[in-house]
Protein backbone atom coordinates (compact mmCIF):
# COMPACT_ATOMS: atom_id res chain seq x y z
CA UNK A 1 0.00 0.00 0.00
CA UNK A 2 2.88 2.35 0.69
CA UNK A 3 4.94 1.32 -2.41
CA UNK A 4 1.16 2.32 -3.92
CA UNK A 5 0.84 5.25 -2.60
CA UNK A 6 4.07 6.73 -3.50
CA UNK A 7 3.78 5.76 -6.93
CA UNK A 8 0.68 7.79 -7.11
CA UNK A 9 1.90 10.80 -5.63
CA UNK A 10 5.00 11.10 -7.31
CA UNK A 11 5.60 14.91 -7.70
CA UNK A 12 5.06 15.47 -3.60
CA UNK A 13 7.35 12.74 -3.00
CA UNK A 14 10.21 13.88 -5.37
CA UNK A 15 10.20 17.46 -3.91
CA UNK A 16 10.62 15.97 -0.42
CA UNK A 17 13.45 13.83 -1.34
CA UNK A 18 15.11 17.13 -2.86
CA UNK A 19 14.40 19.03 -0.45
CA UNK A 20 16.17 16.37 1.89
CA UNK A 21 19.23 15.89 -0.37
CA UNK A 22 19.23 20.31 -0.21
CA UNK A 23 19.50 19.91 3.48
CA UNK A 24 21.53 17.13 3.87
CA UNK A 25 24.25 19.02 1.51
CA UNK A 26 24.11 22.03 3.57
CA UNK A 27 24.08 20.20 6.76
CA UNK A 28 27.70 18.56 5.53
CA UNK A 29 28.66 22.07 3.76
CA UNK A 30 28.76 23.49 7.38
CA UNK A 31 29.98 20.21 9.33
CA UNK A 32 34.04 19.99 10.24
CA UNK A 33 35.91 18.16 7.98
CA UNK A 34 39.73 16.60 8.06
CA UNK A 35 41.84 15.44 4.78
CA UNK A 36 43.14 13.06 6.24
CA UNK A 37 42.39 12.71 9.92
CA UNK A 38 44.81 11.83 12.85
CA UNK A 39 45.00 8.47 13.92
CA UNK A 40 46.03 7.45 17.03
CA UNK A 41 49.52 5.41 17.15
CA UNK A 42 51.90 3.93 19.45
CA UNK A 43 54.41 6.69 18.93
CA UNK A 44 54.48 10.02 20.20
CA UNK A 45 57.26 12.78 19.39
CA UNK A 46 58.49 16.24 21.17
CA UNK A 47 60.63 18.65 20.63
CA UNK A 48 62.09 21.53 23.34
CA UNK A 49 63.50 24.29 22.44
CA UNK A 50 65.85 26.19 24.74
CA UNK A 51 66.16 30.14 24.96
CA UNK A 52 68.62 31.32 22.58
CA UNK A 53 71.69 32.33 25.00
CA UNK A 54 71.55 28.44 26.88
CA UNK A 55 74.33 26.54 27.07
CA UNK A 56 74.54 22.86 26.11
CA UNK A 57 74.46 22.15 30.06
CA UNK A 58 71.48 23.82 30.33
CA UNK A 59 69.78 22.02 27.56
CA UNK A 60 70.80 18.87 29.21
CA UNK A 61 69.36 19.47 32.49
CA UNK A 62 65.88 20.77 31.25
CA UNK A 63 65.96 17.92 29.10
CA UNK A 64 66.09 15.53 32.06
CA UNK A 65 63.77 17.76 34.18
CA UNK A 66 61.04 17.50 31.34
CA UNK A 67 61.93 13.75 30.80
CA UNK A 68 60.78 12.69 34.12
CA UNK A 69 57.80 14.81 33.90
CA UNK A 70 56.57 13.12 30.76
CA UNK A 71 57.23 9.62 31.94
CA UNK A 72 54.88 10.52 35.25
CA UNK A 73 51.90 10.32 33.15
CA UNK A 74 50.25 7.18 32.70
CA UNK A 75 50.20 5.21 29.52
CA UNK A 76 54.05 6.56 28.29
CA UNK A 77 56.07 3.48 28.89
CA UNK A 78 59.53 4.55 27.32
CA UNK A 79 60.92 8.42 26.67
CA UNK A 80 64.18 8.53 24.19
CA UNK A 81 66.34 12.00 24.21
CA UNK A 82 68.56 13.27 21.70
CA UNK A 83 70.07 16.96 22.34
CA UNK A 84 71.84 18.93 19.72
CA UNK A 85 69.54 17.88 16.58
CA UNK A 86 70.64 18.01 12.74
CA UNK A 87 69.67 21.54 11.07
CA UNK A 88 69.03 21.37 7.81
CA UNK A 89 72.52 23.22 6.87
CA UNK A 90 74.05 20.06 9.09
CA UNK A 91 74.49 21.78 11.95
CA UNK A 92 74.45 21.11 15.28
CA UNK A 93 71.64 23.33 17.90
CA UNK A 94 72.70 23.02 21.47
CA UNK A 95 69.25 24.52 22.11
CA UNK A 96 67.15 21.97 21.31
CA UNK A 97 66.17 18.66 22.32
CA UNK A 98 63.88 15.63 20.19
CA UNK A 99 61.48 12.74 22.91
CA UNK A 100 60.54 9.91 20.92
CA UNK A 101 57.57 8.33 23.17
CA UNK A 102 56.47 4.79 23.46
CA UNK A 103 53.49 4.30 24.77
CA UNK A 104 51.13 1.50 26.18
CA UNK A 105 49.74 -0.45 23.34
CA UNK A 106 46.43 -0.37 25.95
CA UNK A 107 46.35 2.83 26.59
CA UNK A 108 43.32 4.63 27.92
CA UNK A 109 44.28 7.83 26.59
CA UNK A 110 44.16 8.80 23.37
CA UNK A 111 47.53 10.39 21.65
CA UNK A 112 45.81 14.15 21.75
CA UNK A 113 44.75 13.73 25.69
CA UNK A 114 48.38 12.90 26.23
CA UNK A 115 49.44 15.97 24.41
CA UNK A 116 47.44 18.14 26.52
CA UNK A 117 48.73 16.25 29.56
CA UNK A 118 52.13 16.63 28.23
CA UNK A 119 51.77 20.60 27.95
CA UNK A 120 49.96 20.84 31.37
CA UNK A 121 52.83 18.91 33.25
CA UNK A 122 55.31 20.97 31.49
CA UNK A 123 53.95 24.88 32.13
CA UNK A 124 55.90 26.83 33.53
CA UNK A 125 59.21 25.79 32.69
CA UNK A 126 61.85 27.79 30.85
CA UNK A 127 61.34 26.22 27.67
CA UNK A 128 59.02 25.94 24.50
CA UNK A 129 57.83 22.37 24.03
CA UNK A 130 55.95 21.20 20.34
CA UNK A 131 54.04 18.14 20.68
CA UNK A 132 53.46 15.72 17.64
CA UNK A 133 50.58 12.92 18.05
CA UNK A 134 51.99 10.86 15.39
CA UNK A 135 55.57 10.10 13.85
CA UNK A 136 53.76 9.76 10.61
CA UNK A 137 53.78 13.01 8.80
CA UNK A 138 50.80 13.25 6.40
CA UNK A 139 51.22 16.50 5.63
CA UNK A 140 52.68 15.97 2.35
CA UNK A 141 49.05 14.57 1.44
CA UNK A 142 46.88 16.21 3.23
CA UNK A 143 48.28 19.84 3.98
CA UNK A 144 49.76 21.24 6.82
CA UNK A 145 47.03 23.52 9.29
CA UNK A 146 46.35 26.83 7.84
CA UNK A 147 48.08 28.64 5.35
CA UNK A 148 47.26 32.03 3.95
CA UNK A 149 49.90 33.30 0.90
CA UNK A 150 49.76 36.64 0.35
CA UNK A 151 50.65 37.91 -3.37
CA UNK A 152 52.23 41.31 -4.24
CA UNK A 153 55.29 42.85 -5.02
CA UNK A 154 56.32 45.52 -2.49
CA UNK A 155 58.39 43.44 0.30
CA UNK A 156 57.41 45.91 3.08
CA UNK A 157 54.02 46.25 1.96
CA UNK A 158 54.06 41.96 2.12
CA UNK A 159 55.81 42.02 5.37
CA UNK A 160 52.89 44.57 7.00
CA UNK A 161 50.29 42.41 5.37
CA UNK A 162 51.54 38.89 6.62
CA UNK A 163 51.71 40.45 9.91
CA UNK A 164 48.72 41.78 10.37
CA UNK A 165 47.03 38.35 8.60
CA UNK A 166 48.95 36.73 11.48
CA UNK A 167 47.32 39.23 14.49
CA UNK A 168 44.01 37.79 12.48
CA UNK A 169 44.67 34.29 13.37
CA UNK A 170 45.56 35.50 16.74
CA UNK A 171 42.40 36.35 17.37
CA UNK A 172 40.81 33.01 15.48
CA UNK A 173 39.77 30.63 17.97
CA UNK A 174 41.38 26.64 17.59
CA UNK A 175 44.10 28.30 16.06
CA UNK A 176 47.68 27.17 17.50
CA UNK A 177 50.98 28.80 16.42
CA UNK A 178 54.10 26.78 15.60
CA UNK A 179 56.54 27.61 18.30
CA UNK A 180 59.86 26.02 16.97
CA UNK A 181 62.87 27.86 16.81
CA UNK A 182 62.85 27.17 12.61
CA UNK A 183 59.40 28.09 12.18
CA UNK A 184 58.26 30.45 14.86
CA UNK A 185 54.51 30.78 15.99
CA UNK A 186 52.45 31.83 12.82
CA UNK A 187 55.11 31.32 10.71
CA UNK A 188 55.89 34.94 9.60
CA UNK A 189 59.46 35.09 10.72
CA UNK A 190 61.54 38.02 10.11
CA UNK A 191 65.53 38.63 9.63
CA UNK A 192 66.75 42.21 10.57
CA UNK A 193 68.63 43.61 7.56
CA UNK A 194 70.45 46.83 6.45
CA UNK A 195 69.22 48.74 3.94
CA UNK A 196 71.78 50.53 1.72
CA UNK A 197 70.23 53.41 -0.93
CA UNK A 198 73.06 54.44 -3.30
CA UNK A 199 72.39 58.36 -4.39
CA UNK A 200 73.63 58.01 -8.15
CA UNK A 201 74.21 61.41 -8.12
CA UNK A 202 76.32 61.66 -5.16
CA UNK A 203 78.41 58.40 -6.33
CA UNK A 204 78.94 60.17 -9.84
CA UNK A 205 80.72 62.88 -8.27
CA UNK A 206 83.46 60.32 -6.99
CA UNK A 207 83.29 58.27 -10.26
CA UNK A 208 81.13 55.45 -9.14
CA UNK A 209 78.05 53.68 -10.18
CA UNK A 210 75.49 51.51 -8.41
CA UNK A 211 77.55 48.24 -9.84
CA UNK A 212 80.79 49.32 -8.29
CA UNK A 213 79.37 49.88 -5.40
CA UNK A 214 77.32 46.77 -4.72
CA UNK A 215 80.61 44.93 -5.86
CA UNK A 216 82.25 46.83 -2.81
CA UNK A 217 80.18 45.63 -0.30
CA UNK A 218 79.49 42.17 -1.75
CA UNK A 219 83.27 41.30 -1.78
CA UNK A 220 83.22 42.37 1.85
CA UNK A 221 80.15 40.52 3.31
CA UNK A 222 81.45 36.96 1.23
CA UNK A 223 81.73 34.13 3.34
CA UNK A 224 84.19 32.62 1.67
CA UNK A 225 85.11 30.63 -2.30
CA UNK A 226 85.12 26.96 -2.19
CA UNK A 227 88.97 26.94 -3.62
CA UNK A 228 89.34 22.86 -4.14
CA UNK A 229 87.85 19.15 -2.67
CA UNK A 230 89.88 16.58 -0.66
CA UNK A 231 89.06 13.47 -0.20
CA UNK A 232 89.67 12.11 3.56
CA UNK A 233 88.35 8.45 4.20
CA UNK A 234 86.23 8.37 1.67
CA UNK A 235 84.80 11.28 1.58
CA UNK A 236 84.97 14.49 -0.23
CA UNK A 237 85.40 17.57 2.11
CA UNK A 238 85.40 21.14 0.11
CA UNK A 239 88.09 23.75 1.44
CA UNK A 240 87.02 27.03 1.92
CA UNK A 241 88.74 30.46 1.70
CA UNK A 242 87.84 33.37 3.51
CA UNK A 243 89.52 36.62 4.13
CA UNK A 244 90.17 36.74 7.44
CA UNK A 245 89.94 40.51 7.55
CA UNK A 246 85.94 40.13 6.92
CA UNK A 247 85.61 37.43 9.39
CA UNK A 248 84.58 39.94 12.57
CA UNK A 249 82.67 42.48 10.59
CA UNK A 250 79.61 44.11 12.39
CA UNK A 251 76.85 46.38 11.16
CA UNK A 252 78.39 49.02 12.11
CA UNK A 253 81.38 48.83 10.49
CA UNK A 254 79.71 48.44 7.04
CA UNK A 255 78.03 51.62 8.01
CA UNK A 256 81.49 53.27 8.22
CA UNK A 257 83.20 51.24 5.41
CA UNK A 258 85.42 52.94 2.68
CA UNK A 259 85.51 52.92 -1.01
CA UNK A 260 88.49 53.02 -3.39
CA UNK A 261 88.01 55.09 -5.93
CA UNK A 262 90.20 55.21 -9.33
CA UNK A 263 91.32 58.87 -8.55
CA UNK A 264 94.82 59.48 -6.83
CA UNK A 265 95.71 62.08 -4.24
CA UNK A 266 98.55 64.32 -3.95
CA UNK A 267 100.72 61.39 -2.92
CA UNK A 268 99.52 59.08 -5.24
CA UNK A 269 97.35 56.41 -3.35
CA UNK A 270 93.98 56.01 -4.39
CA UNK A 271 91.54 58.06 -2.78
CA UNK A 272 88.90 56.61 -0.71
CA UNK A 273 84.88 57.94 0.19
CA UNK A 274 82.63 56.71 3.42
CA UNK A 275 79.86 54.70 2.20
CA UNK A 276 77.52 56.90 4.31
CA UNK A 277 78.47 59.86 2.51
CA UNK A 278 77.18 58.45 -1.28
CA UNK A 279 74.14 56.31 0.37
CA UNK A 280 71.72 56.38 3.14
CA UNK A 281 72.22 53.47 5.12
CA UNK A 282 69.09 51.75 7.66
CA UNK A 283 67.76 49.53 9.88
CA UNK A 284 65.22 47.31 8.53
CA UNK A 285 63.28 43.99 8.73
CA UNK A 286 62.95 41.24 6.23
CA UNK A 287 61.83 38.66 5.06
CA UNK A 288 63.00 35.27 5.85
CA UNK A 289 61.66 33.59 2.62
CA UNK A 290 59.85 34.77 -0.60
CA UNK A 291 58.77 32.95 -3.15
CA UNK A 292 57.61 33.44 -6.55
CA UNK A 293 54.13 32.52 -8.46
CA UNK A 294 53.92 33.72 -11.93
CA UNK A 295 56.45 36.04 -11.19
CA UNK A 296 54.89 37.13 -8.36
CA UNK A 297 56.40 37.99 -4.85
CA UNK A 298 54.31 35.49 -2.29
CA UNK A 299 54.76 35.92 0.82
CA UNK A 300 53.14 32.76 3.82
CA UNK A 301 51.59 32.77 7.21
CA UNK A 302 50.22 30.20 8.61
CA UNK A 303 48.83 28.85 11.51
CA UNK A 304 48.10 24.73 13.05
CA UNK A 305 45.19 24.18 14.63
CA UNK A 306 44.93 22.40 18.27
CA UNK A 307 43.35 18.80 18.75
CA UNK A 308 40.23 20.45 19.99
CA UNK A 309 39.27 22.06 16.60
CA UNK A 310 38.64 21.24 13.42
CA UNK A 311 40.73 23.28 10.57
CA UNK A 312 37.80 23.39 8.30
CA UNK A 313 35.50 25.30 10.99
CA UNK A 314 38.65 27.28 12.10
CA UNK A 315 39.55 28.11 8.38
CA UNK A 316 36.08 29.25 8.03
CA UNK A 317 36.09 31.87 11.11
CA UNK A 318 39.59 32.98 9.83
CA UNK A 319 37.96 33.46 6.27
CA UNK A 320 35.54 35.74 7.79
CA UNK A 321 38.05 37.94 9.25
CA UNK A 322 39.59 38.20 6.04
CA UNK A 323 37.31 39.20 4.02
CA UNK A 324 36.54 42.13 6.58
CA UNK A 325 40.15 43.10 6.08
CA UNK A 326 40.91 45.66 3.40
CA UNK A 327 43.29 44.58 0.98
CA UNK A 328 45.83 47.18 -0.63
CA UNK A 329 45.23 47.72 -4.58
CA UNK A 330 47.54 45.01 -6.22
CA UNK A 331 47.49 42.52 -3.62
CA UNK A 332 45.85 39.59 -3.04
CA UNK A 333 44.73 36.81 -0.02
CA UNK A 334 44.08 33.54 -0.73
CA UNK A 335 43.65 30.76 2.07
CA UNK A 336 45.74 27.58 1.29
CA UNK A 337 46.85 24.30 3.42
CA UNK A 338 44.14 21.42 4.30
CA UNK A 339 41.72 23.73 4.31
CA UNK A 340 41.86 24.49 0.47
CA UNK A 341 42.35 20.59 -0.35
CA UNK A 342 39.45 19.65 1.58
CA UNK A 343 37.21 22.30 -0.13
CA UNK A 344 38.89 20.91 -3.79
CA UNK A 345 38.22 17.11 -2.93
CA UNK A 346 34.61 18.52 -2.02
CA UNK A 347 34.15 20.72 -5.05
CA UNK A 348 35.07 17.19 -6.93
CA UNK A 349 33.09 14.54 -5.10
CA UNK A 350 29.65 17.09 -5.60
CA UNK A 351 30.96 16.64 -9.46
CA UNK A 352 31.18 13.34 -9.68
CA UNK A 353 27.63 12.68 -7.82
CA UNK A 354 25.90 15.07 -10.03
CA UNK A 355 27.76 13.47 -13.10
CA UNK A 356 26.85 9.88 -11.87
CA UNK A 357 23.15 10.94 -11.28
CA UNK A 358 22.86 12.10 -14.90
CA UNK A 359 24.63 8.52 -16.05
CA UNK A 360 22.48 6.99 -13.95
CA UNK A 361 19.40 8.63 -15.01
CA UNK A 362 20.15 8.10 -19.23
CA UNK A 363 20.78 4.14 -18.36
CA UNK A 364 17.12 4.15 -16.83
CA UNK A 365 15.80 6.36 -19.87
Amino acid sequence: KALGRTLSHKEPVLCLVTALLVFCGVMVGSMGMSFIPEADSSQMSVTMTMPEDSTFADTKEMAGQVMEKILEIPDVETVGAMIGGQSMLGNSSKTEASFYLLLDENKAQTNAQLETAILEKTQGMNCELSVSTSNMDMSALGGNGIQVNIEGRDLDTLRRIAGEVAALMEETEGQRGNKRKDKRQHRTQSTPEIRIAVDKDKAMEHGLTVAQVYAEISGVLAEGKTATNITIENQDVPVVVIDGKNLDKTPQDIREMELTLEEEDENGEKKTVKLQDIASISDAEGLSAIQRVNQQRVVTAGCDVDSAHNVSLVSRELQKKLDAYEVPEGYSIEIQGESEMISSAMRDMVFLVLVAVVFIYLIMV
